[in-house]
């Protein structure tokens, strides 16, 4: 009986867990890009739309191009 009851709660647990609804997560950082590789499953595009945040990051920090030998201007020109 304690073998039934084990295996009705651990069914129970994996049925509520997968039913689970997924709260959509809004990336605005690298940060918020990782934790959703993390915690569930992503599509094409939103590896492309997070691959366009992070060169627009890099683009958009100075200190880099100059390392480069570039202005932030053309790496956003050639981004675009």
């Amino acid at each position: 009986m304690k073998y039934l009851l084990l295996l009705v709660a651990i069914c129970g647990g994996y049925y509520f867990h997968s039913e689970k609804p997924v709260q959509a997560l809004e990336i605005n950082t690298s940060r918020a890009l990782f934790k959703k590789l993390e915690t569930s499953s992503v599509n094409s595009l939103e590896i492309i739309e997070g691959a366009s945040f992070f060169a627009l990051k890099m683009c958009g920090d100075a200190s880099f191009q100059v390392a480069g030998g570039h202005t932030t201007t053309s790496c956003r020109k050639k981004f675009n």
